[in-house]
C-alpha cells in the first residue's frame, strides 16, 4: 500500500500535469504546456503571470519537478 505522502506527492504531480515543465527541451512554445513559453536558449520557462513551483517526485534518484503555477493577484 502507498504511503499518505506518496500518494499526496502522485496527486499533485497530476495536478501539475497540465502545466510544462520548467527547463525541459523545447522547439516553440507549444512543446511547453500552459504558463510557460520556449525561451532564447530553446528550454521551456514560465510567463511573467506565472511562477516555478516546486513538486517533489517520491522515485527513487528522481530530481524535483519545477513547474509554472499562476500567480494569484491580490483583491
Amino acid at each position: 500500500m502507498l504511503k499518505l505522502a506518496t500518494l499526496a506527492a502522485l496527486l499533485a504531480q497530476l495536478t501539475w500535469a497540465q502545466h510544462g515543465t520548467v527547463g525541459r527541451p523545447c522547439e516553440v512554445s507549444t512543446d511547453c504546456g500552459t504558463g510557460n513559453y520556449c525561451a532564447g536558449n530553446k528550454r521551456c520557462a514560465c510567463l511573467t503571470t506565472y511562477k516555478v513551483r516546486s513538486i517533489d517526485l517520491p522515485l527513487k534518484n528522481s530530481d524535483e519537478v519545477r513547474k509554472c503555477a499562476p500567480m494569484r493577484i491580490a483583491s
